[in-house]
């Protein structure tokens, strides 16, 4: 006991100290974070008034598919779950007479079981269900399959973990409301308060309410960062969208306007074929076909030297970059080389 203290504390000891220099050291830019977030909350009625963008919309369009993605994949391997523990239990119900579960379980499991199947074979499958209504439907089963008519009092945590690990977590990405998430899993705190007091739990149920509390803790954090994530991403995919067009209409320009265009991996090598290239280099035959070509070989040694240089050099003259966003910049620079033919 006091060796598993003495540890303990002094894990806990080190990590406070970390963090409380790292609060420190980033005092003023966390200053800013709040600053920030205050405003954020004082101006919470009006942004709620406030129309949402087109590109808002865009993000939140690909997270709503993104989610139905996942939920129609998790759909299918609830399905292999729930039928594999359905289909056991009729195979035990046949041969003894009596589940390997109790039989407020039993019906918990089918009622998953066609819940799922259902959201599988009805036309239009997740998207006319309901991300969130499926969610709540699900969580509202987990507090049915142990709740008291379903399992005695010395075995509730337990199964509490099983219908977590199961159910709770692997969907917290259906909802596509925080709130969504707070309410189903806060109606199972609200059963384990309410088992506690009118059961007989061993250690007065405690233990049981600690357990429900923490999970809680654990499914809305987790389900906050996913959340983060699919945002970002959503963002990266527009953002993605947005460069690719770009680039194809900067493209369409350039063909227009120039003798030949190519496009240079990171070792300046051609990605495609460039007819129009070898034509100019007067190239013929088998020599014709330029992908993969380091560009510079079509120069003298001292022009690729120069011209190598000028190409990974870091410097960008003013005026020459378009921002395509806060963190994204496309730099263009005109220079002058010479190229050797292909006699």
């Amino acid at each position: 006991t006091i060796a598993y203290l003495a540890a303990s504390f002094l894990t806990e000891g080190i990590l406070l100290y970390s963090v409380s220099r790292a609060v420190w050291k980033h005092r003023d830019a966390l200053c800013q974070v709040i600053a920030a977030g205050w405003s954020q909350f004082k101006s919470f009625p009006y942004r709620c008034a406030t129309p949402v963008s087109d590109a808002d919309k865009k993000v939140m369009e690909g997270v709503y598919q993104f989610r139905c993605w996942v939920a129609d994949r998790m759909a299918t391997y609830l399905l292999a779950v729930l039928g594999t523990a359905v289909m056991t239990n009729q195979l035990i119900l046949l041969q003894r007479g009596t589940g390997w579960v109790s039989e407020g379980q039993s019906w918990a499991v089918l009622a998953m079981f066609a819940g799922t199947a259902m959201m599988k074979v009805v036309p239009g499958g997740i998207a006319s269900v309901g991300l969130n209504a499926f969610y709540l439907y699900s969580c509202l089963l987990c507090i049915v399959y142990v709740s008291k008519y379903s399992v005695p009092t010395q075995s509730f945590a337990m199964f509490s973990l099983t219908a977590t690990a199961f159910i709770r977590m692997p969907l917290v990405l259906f909802p596509t409301r925080i709130s969504v998430v707070l309410l189903a899993n806060a109606l199972s705190i609200v059963h384990a308060f309410l088992r506690v007091l009118t059961d007989d739990f061993v250690d007065g149920g405690m233990f049981a309410v600690r357990q429900e509390f923490l999970l809680f803790l654990n499914i809305v954090g987790f389900s906050m960062i996913m959340d983060r994530i699919l945002q970002q991403k959503a963002e990266l995919e527009l953002e993605r969208g947005k460069v690719a067009s770009q680039l194809s209409a900067a493209s369409s320009l350039l063909c227009l306007t120039c003798d030949a265009v190519i496009e240079l991996d990171n070792n300046l090598c051609l990605t495609e074929d460039s007819p129009e290239l070898a034509h100019m280099l007067m190239r013929t035959g088998p020599r014709a076909d330029l992908k993969g070509a380091n560009f510079l070989d079509f120069m003298a040694q001292d022009e690729a030297v120069r011209t190598h240089s000028f190409l990974e050099s870091e410097e960008r003259p003013s005026g020459s970059s378009l921002t395509l966003s806060p963190k994204r910049h496309i730099t263009a620079r005109a220079f002058h080389t010479r190229c050797l033919d292909g006699t």
